[in-house]
């Protein structure tokens, strides 16, 4: 019989604020160290085609492609981080408001 494994990776190292309650805040924390990520990464790739240097150091195509890609997955995380903030806060206000009903 074969059995299959799953991975379960532990991203707390890369993603701030997580693990704790979701609150502006945190959301502002987390999506603000991702955009400085992002930020920094695309001033590299811009840095490719616009330089003052007469010889500037250019990226191989497979390093240019997977900065890019970097770029790509951070905007992801930063959706990914933002629908489970919504999400979140969306199942606190049914809590409330399913609270609320019953001492009405």
């Amino acid at each position: 019989m074969k059995t299959e494994t799953r991975l379960k990776p532990n991203f707390k190292h890369r993603l701030s604020g997580l693990d704790e309650e979701a609150t502006p805040l945190n959301l502002s924390d987390s999506i603000h160290t991702l955009a400085l990520q992002a930020d920094s990464m695309l001033a590299l790739i811009s840095d490719q085609f616009v330089n003052d240097e007469e010889e500037p150091v250019k990226m191989s195509d497979e390093i240019m492609y997977w900065s890019i890609e970097s770029v790509r997955q951070t905007v992801k995380d930063m959706r990914t981080i933002v629908d489970a903030y919504h999400q979140a806060n969306r199942t606190e206000e049914h809590r409330r408001a399913a609270g609320e009903s019953a001492t009405a």
